[in-house]
């Protein structure tokens, strides 16, 4: 009542200096308790996502986690082939972030595809070798995207007989 100068018509504005401040007065009023209620339900939200992050770490394995945590991994990277033996540390780390909404599959995919460019000798992994490769200008080398086995270390010699090529990771420049 007070904040919105709204009272029970007993006393009332007269002045054209009090309208001015019954003015500036309700803006001011109504923004700082719009604020209040955004900050209190920020922090609401905030205290849910953390409770439901601890559930998650507290969280025993059981069948229907690892599932869900398979599944997750397997809409991230469909062309893998799995031993069924489960998941990797950062296949697991991924899939919780995912299982609690931090991340979604549509923000990691983007990565993975231009993990997959850089990957330019097919091996797995980015690193120094790739770099020189792509500083040399060489060709990319095809990297695979039909299912490999994860257990099992494929020779780049396989991996080319069972992939697609990508583009190339560099331009004439040498830059990525």
């Amino acid at each position: 009542v007070t904040a919105t100068t709204v009272g029970y018509g007993d006393v009332s504005v007269t002045t054209q200096r009090g309208r001015l401040w019954a003015v500036f007065h309700i803006v001011l009023s109504v923004c700082g308790l719009a604020d209040i209620l955004a900050t209190n339900s920020r922090i609401t939200k905030e205290r849910s996502d953390a409770l439901a992050q601890m559930r998650q770490l507290n969280r025993r394995l059981d069948p229907n986690l690892v599932e869900t945590l398979l599944q997750h991994a397997k809409t991230l990277r469909p062309y893998m082939e799995r031993d069924g033996e489960g998941l990797h540390d950062l296949e697991f780390a991924f899939a919780m972030l995912i299982e609690l909404g931090i991340i979604s599959h549509k923000q990691v995919k983007p990565f993975l595809k231009l993990f997959h460019k850089m990957d330019i000798d097919g091996n797995g992994r980015v690193g120094r070798g790739d770099l020189k490769t792509m500083l040399q200008g060489a060709e990319p080398v095809e990297v695979p995207l039909i299912p490999v086995n994860v257990g099992a270390s494929c020779s780049p010699e396989l991996r080319r007989h069972t992939s697609v090529s990508l583009s190339r990771a560099v331009d004439q420049t040498g830059t990525a």
